[in-house]
């Protein structure tokens, strides 16, 4: 750019940051938002967070809050946006929970055992 600052490029970015035990999952999620939820993909879980697969891209260092099916079985998390990546016309992004309480957090632990290795 032209004050100087390195810009980042698509090409520099790591592969993941969400460490190595992921989980693939496939399973349809929502990405919650102010004007509107956005019916994204679940690609994978780990131990600390998820990676999802949206239309639209998740603004990186933002906060997220993410709903795992629906009425009222359906678990909210929310977390920090890490990474996002534009992978063919959508975007996948991995987000690193906050801590969840309670119940949530049991239901997570839950999904995260029954996902595949």
């Amino acid at each position: 750019s032209g004050d100087g600052l390195a810009v980042p490029s698509q090409v520099q970015k790591s592969e993941t940051l969400l460490g190595r035990d992921h989980k693939q999952v496939t399973a349809k999620m929502y990405w919650v938002r102010s004007n509107g939820d956005t019916l994204c993909k679940l690609e994978f879980v780990t131990s600390e967070g998820l990676a999802l697969n949206c239309s639209e891209p998740l603004p990186e260092g933002g906060v997220a809050r993410i709903r795992l099916g629906e009425g009222l079985t359906a678990l909210e998390v929310s977390g920090r946006v890490l990474l996002t990546k534009k992978k063919n016309d959508r975007y996948s992004s991995e987000i690193q929970l906050f801590v969840i309480p309670g119940v949530g957090k049991a239901a997570w632990e839950a999904l995260y055992r029954r996902a595949a290795a």
